[in-house]
């Protein structure tokens, strides 16, 4: 991590350590979505979506503290373990900044992780992709790579790591967008896609399986070439 980007990880933890003090893991939970002003305790909005297809979304004017303005997001899961976020677009006034986080509960499966995004924006963006072996909703016991950092321009990172689950946890997107803002009064933007994708791998015991079905294949077929 360079010295520049020192400043942002710090603020990035003081987030994360005061989300963790102020939220609340409901028992059932599928997919949620929350909106926070990190300028003010609490989280502003939660959406939650317990339907079979877990599609949540939000659309046309939002203000949360001080980001009034144009907010849409997309959200889907189509399969497999993953948490998508199909399209994120905020227009920011001067001086905004907001957290966007996104959480699903219940993902099973050791396997490869990765987290991807790309967008634009005309701020900073700080992004982290964590899953949580104790399957708390907005977990954030463990940071997919590390964290992403972007100044404004348009932007593209990916990042992995193996997780090794004993049993289902959670995957949670953390998004903080600060628009310092440069002309009193004119908007700025951030528009985003992003996914987190774990990959199964196989168990030790199907691996077994495999290569002694497939000694047993080579087994048959010398036999057969010597009769």
């Amino acid at each position: 991590m360079s010295v520049r980007q020192r400043p942002f990880f710090s603020a990035f933890v003081a987030i994360i350590f005061a989300l963790c003090l102020g939220l609340a893991a409901p028992a059932h939970a599928a997919m949620l979505l929350a909106l926070d002003d990190p300028t003010t305790p609490g989280l502003d909005m939660v959406f939650n979506d317990d339907d079979l297809d877990q599609i949540v979304s939000s659309g046309g004017i939002v203000s949360v503290g001080a980001f009034p303005g144009n907010f849409t997001l997309g959200l889907g899961n189509f399969g497999g373990t993953r948490l998508d976020i199909l399209s994120l677009h905020g227009s920011f006034q001067e001086g905004a900044s907001l957290n966007v986080l996104l959480t699903q509960t219940g993902n099973t499966g050791s396997g490869n992780a990765t987290a991807t995004i790309t967008g634009a924006t005309d701020g900073l963006l700080i992004y982290g992709a964590f899953y949580d072996p104790s399957n708390t909703a907005f977990g954030f016991a463990n940071i997919i790579g590390g964290q992403m950092v972007f100044a404004p321009s348009a932007f593209l990172d990916s990042r992995s790591e193996f997780i090794n689950a004993a049993g289902p946890y959670s995957l949670t997107h953390v998004f903080t967008l600060i628009h310092p803002g440069g002309v009193q009064g004119a908007a700025s933007e951030t528009t985003l896609a992003a996914s987190i994708q774990v990959v199964p791998v196989p168990e030790p015991a199907t691996m077994t399986l495999f290569g002694l079905g497939m000694s047993g294949v080579a087994y048959l077929r010398r036999r057969r070439i010597k009769s």
